[in-house]
């Protein structure tokens, strides 16, 4: 069984946590971008 040196473990563990940071960065970016394009969509055109 091969184990790795905390080392490598631990730069492994930090780009991971970088990845999931980058994702939920880029998801948030998504929402707060759909949520204005929406808010400009129903302010431009008012339903009655």
């Amino acid at each position: 069984m091969m184990t790795m040196n905390p080392v490598q473990e631990d730069s492994v563990r930090k780009q991971r946590t970088r990845r999931m940071a980058i994702g939920l960065g880029v998801l948030a970016i998504a929402f707060y971008i759909g949520f204005i394009l929406m808010s400009v969509f129903v302010y431009s055109n008012p339903t009655p």
